[in-house]
């Protein structure tokens, strides 16, 4: 073969081992420039956005940007700055877009941001290694490094404020200076966002803790209103390289965040070496069958230096062959010596391969049996399952995907996966190429974080909305904390209390009180205190509290903070000291009415007789004087009865619906008189007042002594002011007054600018005969006349008083409906009448008997008489025919009047019964004598009193 042809040949051979790419003459594609840059802020980000060693904008975001900018046909000018700088020359317009900024509503209302959301984000906090920070509480006092301006960092400052957690932010100006001072333990914890740590933790000493929060969307941002066709074009290229799993979006993903590989199917380097020498060896086989069929005869040598060669090839082989198994072996090596699990998977849950990693996580004793397991049923949940196999059908990729797996022997873990899948050239999926990592330990010192957090503000409500104050103080006696209820009950402000006010300023108005010293003795000795003490609001009031003060220890027992619950009983004390004067002239006014009994049958005797001695005497008679003497201290003696009586609340009333307007409207010159013209009286009487049921004459005598009360508070001159209004008592306010139900009242108030009462005098005010005016100017049953009269007609009344400030009488008595008032009756004529009809008299008491029967007798009635019921009954047996009228006492002996008087009608039908007793009203009551329509006259009675009832009922019409 001549030269010519063997180098056309070696040409030919030569041109076969040329790349076909290196014969390719793809010519550069020309990008447009647009004649103003795109200015792009960046700052220190890693792996987001950030400039590398060599002064190259690198990450996430400059992929992409470059990707976009070539194909949009911009010229990117990068402008380097911190965070917070970054920031201000967006919001100034002085850059054009900002890379890798969290969204939020009120960020938008600075910036305009694309719509396509690039990555999600989320803050947490790392600690120094070793720390034991793993709850938001723990952060309690600690100094937290954040980024300046970082959206992580604004959040994590409500949380904190919202828990009322007291912490020092220390501010920076990137993640790495956040994570430098975690390192150096200059700083407690701090806070970078999760992207950032992923990539860079490991380069330092910090640990993560499982306080998570936050969660965003990182996006691009324009300044507002302004750049929208560059967000526009930048939501149309993030859509479309989302979409491709083999864009430059995935691939950026995978370099910089260590995602799953692409899902571009690549040959492994020892088949493209192997099948290198397979072809070249073809190759040689060719041409050496060429030459050697050329010059067979001639070119023997050659061929057996080919020989030579070949050998040499097939030595070479086995080496490749052996490095072959080596790279094989160390591949497998790093697949099982990964500490996450790896696996492939067919669609149907058949695994076709798994490390170490995943045998060992799942349960499994060895990578043979789970190859032959069927784990189709993995999923706790199959809908998640099928979720998780639908994300990858439409993306080809799966990023941190949570889920439940079962193990093999039945327990459940969670998993974080991530997976792409694989498709052969027909687009099927031929299997799952996946990463899981056992997050169990995570989700339940998540979960335990989040029940840990429902319980604090659960515990943090419940103290919050507490009618009862609760007070943290530490060992220094400074607070720390109080709840709302505690700012009510002392008056101060949460801000007062925390700056201004020590202790002894909180606790109690005297701070040399032994109770308070006892206090401070008990809780520093580690025991729990419980007392009352008293203290001043900040409008100066006294009020008073029970408390209770225990110990706060730590983990070591060593106290460290006291916390108090206080619950204020200066109301209930207020309400236990009207009970216990209630009670005390409830018991005053039963020895009242024991005795009012006897005063009044001998009271009866006494003015009885001594009416009838002064009509027999002539009227100059010298004994003339000494009966008037007589009968006007029996008077007296009756009216002080009968006041005392008021008191008890036992007299007889003869209540009506009447309207309090007309009574001090009818009184008013007469009050005026009574009070004199040294003293100016003023009345406010409401329009549209209610009408109330009550005794008209009791109600002026209340406004009687009321008016002279206050009269007597001003010998100097002063203001008298009476006033009525329509009131509506709720049920809140009736818990606070004792005997008084919820629902509709008049009041009538009596206020003088007099000298006032001190508490002291307030506490007996009521209590008969007690007085503090001189001796003979007061009998001390004025204000208890009015304490009865009030509160026998249903009503209470209130007293509010200052000394040197004046008094104010508050009456409330129950609303009536709306009725014409009664008018009160005309006095009868003081003509005495006569009679001829004849009469019962029974009485127990002889005295009273005899004077009574005198007396009727006298005025021309002829009287049969009676000692007891008994005796009564006998004479009407006798005389039932004769008999009008039958007068009886109410109590005595073996038959009282009642039933006397319901055994007369049975026997006589037209008899008439008149009623008296010398009793107090309600035991008449109980003897059912004031029922409606019986006839009653109270002792002690006058002739002539006796003569005009008796004349009255027996004038009635039957």
């Amino acid at each position: 073969m001549s030269k010519n042809k063997i180098f056309v040949l070696l040409a030919l051979l030569l041109l076969l081992f040329i790349p076909l790419r290196a014969l390719r003459a793809d010519s550069p594609l020309e990008t447009p420039v647009t004649i103003e840059p795109v200015k792009v802020g960046i700052y220190q980000n890693k792996p987001l956005i950030f400039t590398d060693e060599a002064g190259r904008v690198s990450g996430v975001y400059a992929d992409l940007l470059d990707y976009i900018a070539k194909k949009e046909g911009w010229r990117i000018e990068y402008v380097a700055c911190n965070w917070a700088d970054c920031l201000n020359l967006l919001e100034r317009g002085e850059i054009d877009l900002m890379t890798a900024i969290a969204y939020s509503e009120a960020r938008d209302e600075q910036y305009d941001f694309n719509r396509e959301t690039a990555l999600s984000n989320w803050g947490q906090v790392y600690a120094p290694r070793h720390s034991d920070i793993q709850s938001i509480l723990d952060l309690e006092g600690k100094r937290i490094a954040v980024l300046e301006d970082d959206i992580h960092a604004q959040k994590l400052a409500e949380i904190l404020n919202e828990f009322r957690i007291e912490s020092e932010l220390v501010k920076l100006q990137s993640y790495s200076a956040v994570f430098e001072l975690i390192e150096e333990q200059k700083v407690d914890a701090g806070v970078v966002n999760r992207l950032f740590a992923a990539q860079n933790e490991y380069d330092y000493g910090v640990a993560k803790t499982s306080i998570i929060f936050n969660p965003l969307e990182i996006r691009f941002a324009a300044p507002e209103g302004r750049n929208q066709d560059l967000l526009l074009a930048l939501d149309r290229n993030l859509a479309e390289l989302r979409k491709d799993p083999d864009s430059i979006y995935h691939q950026s993903l995978n370099k910089w965040l260590g995602f799953a590989e692409s899902t571009r199917f690549e040959l492994p380097d020892w088949l493209k070496w192997t099948l290198t020498v397979a072809v070249l060896l073809i190759l040689f086989f060719a041409v050496t069958t060429v030459v050697s069929r050329v010059q067979v005869k001639t070119k023997t040598a050659e061929l057996r230096e080919q020989n030579k060669k070949l050998r040499r090839e097939i030595a070479e082989r086995e080496h490749a062959e052996i490095a072959l198994q080596k790279s094989e072996q160390k591949y497998r090596g790093l697949f099982n010596g990964v500490p996450v699990g790896l696996y492939r998977s067919t669609p149907e849950g058949v695994v076709l391969d798994a490390n170490l990693a995943m045998v060992k996580m799942m349960g499994y004793p060895d990578r043979e049996t789970i190859l032959t397991a069927d784990t189709s049923q993995i999923y706790v949940e199959p809908q998640v399952r099928l979720e998780w196999q639908k994300l990858l059908a439409e993306k080809g990729v799966v990023y941190n995907f949570e889920a439940q797996w079962y193990r093999r022997d039945g327990s459940i873990i969670w998993v974080r996966d991530s997976a792409q899948l694989v498709r052969d050239q027909q687009r099927n999926i031929l299997y799952y190429d996946g990463k899981i990592e056992d997050i169990t330990a995570q989700k339940r010192a998540e979960e335990e974080a989040l029940r840990r957090n429902q319980e604090l503000s659960l515990r943090t409500a419940a103290i919050e909305q507490s009618a009862e104050g609760v007070l943290i103080i530490d060992k220094n006696g400074k607070a720390i904390y109080v709840n709302p209820a505690f700012e009510r009950i002392n008056g101060y402000s949460y801000s007062e209390i925390m700056k201004d006010m020590s202790l002894s300023q909180i606790l109690t108005n005297n701070e040399y009180d032994p109770v308070y010293q006892d206090l401070l003795k008990t809780v520093e000795s580690g025991r729990i205190w419980r007392g009352r003490l008293t203290n001043s609001r900040k409008d100066g009031s006294l009020f008073t509290y029970d408390a209770t003060v225990t110990p706060v220890r730590n983990e070591a027992g060593e106290i460290t903070h006291y916390a108090g619950v206080q619950r204020d009983v200066t109301k209930l004390l207020e309400l236990e000291e009207q009970y216990r004067q209630a009670q005390k002239m409830e018991a005053i006014g039963r020895l009242t009415s024991g005795i009012a009994h006897d005063f009044n049958n001998l009271l009866t005797a006494i003015n009885g007789y001594a009416d009838l001695l002064k009509r027999d005497l002539p009227s100059d008679s010298p004994a003339q004087t000494m009966l008037d003497n007589i009968l006007g201290a029996g008077r007296r003696a009756a009216s002080l009865i009968r006041q005392l009586l008021v008191f008890s609340r036992k007299q007889v009333l003869n209540p009506s619906v009447l309207s309090l307007n007309m009574i001090v409207a009818d009184m008013n010159k007469m009050l005026q008189r009574i009070i004199g013209e040294h003293i100016a009286m003023t009345t406010d009487l409401a329009p549209g007042l209610r009408p109330v049921k009550a005794d008209a004459t009791q109600v002026e005598q209340v406004l009687m002594n009321l008016a002279i009360n206050a009269r007597d508070a001003m010998p100097d001159g002063g203001e008298l002011f009476i006033k009525t209004a329509n009131v509506v008592i709720d049920a809140q306010t009736a818990k606070q007054m004792i005997d008084l139900a919820p629902g509709n009242y008049v009041t009538l108030t009596v206020s003088d600018t007099g000298a006032g009462m001190s508490s002291e005098v307030k506490t007996h005010l009521f209590e008969p005969f007690f007085t503090t005016k001189e001796v003979g100017k007061g009998t001390g049953l004025g204000l208890a006349t009015v304490f009865g009269i009030i509160k026998q007609s249903g009503g209470q009344i209130v007293v509010d008083s200052v000394l040197g400030q004046g008094s104010a009488f508050c009456i409330y008595l129950p609303a009536e409906d709306f009725v014409k008032p009664q008018s009160s009756p005309k006095e009868m004529a003081e003509t005495v009448p006569i009679g001829v009809e004849t009469l019962l008299v029974v009485e127990d008491d002889s005295v009273i008997r005899e004077m009574t029967v005198g007396i009727l007798r006298q005025y021309g009635y002829t009287v049969l008489e009676a000692a007891d019921g008994l005796q009564a009954l006998q004479s009407l047996e006798a005389h039932c025919a004769k008999v009008d009228l039958l007068l009886t006492d109410v109590v005595m002996p073996r038959m009282d009047g009642k039933t006397l008087a319901d055994r007369a009608r049975q026997s006589c039908p037209k008899i008439k019964i008149l009623f008296t007793s010398g009793y107090p009203g309600d035991t008449i009551a109980r003897h059912g004598v004031l029922d409606s329509g019986l006839a009653f006259m109270q002792k002690p009675f006058s002739p002539t009193t006796l003569l005009k009832k008796i004349r009255a009922v027996l004038d009635e019409s039957s």
